[in-house]
């Protein structure tokens, strides 16, 4: 089926797990997927795997820097995107004891600073009727003592999109209807 032709789609944190099992879907439907990840050597990879509809970037989302650089790159060799897969993420599962300043700026830094950042400066590159999806989490909303960072980041995203108050919401509806 084809019904992604011609169609270019960012995955970020597209190398494992979600990401990369996306793009292969999105790849098997006719799209051009880029991915990101932040190794050469695990980009050059999963490229490999998913064959000639894809490509990759090393970015790194907790970089304002190289999202710069990534939306940038893409729009000098795309001119646009059709979607838009804000899914790199990372997670820290300590006892919230046990959480260092170092633990919590990096898991604030890639799960809702990269995030936030990634969509806000996808914006100007998608096209008229495309799609933000952000990976989120579940656990928000169940009590696990070893959660508590990597949910305290997630619900920061959560709250800031769609089925939050917050900006994401409303964008996403703009985009959505076009």
């Amino acid at each position: 089926m084809n019904r992604f032709a011609g169609r270019t789609v960012l995955i970020t944190g597209g190398t494992s797990g979600m990401g990369l099992a996306t793009a292969h879907r999105l790849v098997a439907e006719g799209a051009h997927v880029i991915i990101t990840g932040r190794t050469r050597a695990r980009l050059d990879a999963a490229v490999g795997e998913l064959g000639p509809g894809a490509s990759g970037i090393v970015a790194d989302a907790a970089d304002l820097g190289a999202v710069d650089a990534l939306m940038e790159t893409v729009r000098n060799r795309h001119g646009r995107l059709d979607g838009l897969f804000a899914n790199a993420g990372t997670g820290t599962f300590l006892p919230f004891e046990d959480i260092t300043e170092t633990d919590f700026d990096h898991a604030v830094d890639v799960n809702f600073k990269g995030v936030f950042f990634t969509v806000q400066k996808a914006l100007p590159l998608l096209a008229d009727g495309s799609s933000i999806v952000i990976n989120a989490s579940w656990t928000l909303h169940r009590g696990n003592s070893v959660l508590t960072l990597y949910s305290a980041t997630k619900a920061a995203v959560h709250q800031a999109g769609p089925g939050g108050p917050g900006p994401f919401g409303r964008v996403v509806a703009v985009q959505g209807d076009g």
